[in-house]
């Protein structure tokens, strides 16, 4: 994991507002949140904020992959998100509903 922690990421980004890095840099931003979050680990069971997959709620998942902006066909800006498997069902899932970092 090249950050530890997102304020660490933040400040090697810092210097450039994302709305105004080159796609590539775009693309290597994502991909670091990405490891950070991977790095820092998913929680046990899925917890959404969001109506539509509150059935979901407490329940166990796997990580299946992670969604790509060219493969998915989504873009860049709604990175990252994974793919995981829920009740033999594979949804879309936002950090917020899966990572540690965002229940700590």
């Amino acid at each position: 994991m090249k950050y530890n922690s997102f304020l660490e990421l933040e400040q090697a980004y810092e210097s450039v507002l994302i709305d105004e890095m080159s796609f590539e840099d775009e693309l290597r931003y994502r991909t670091d949140c990405f490891d950070t979050y991977e790095g820092i680990g998913f929680t046990d069971t899925f917890d959404s904020p969001y109506e539509d997959k509150s059935k979901f709620n407490g329940k166990p998942f796997k990580v299946v992959r992670r969604m790509s902006y060219t493969e998915d066909n989504i873009d860049l800006e709604c990175l990252p998100k994974w793919i995981i498997s829920i009740d033999g069902e594979e949804i879309e899932a936002y950090p917020e509903e899966i990572c540690k970092a965002e229940f700590d």
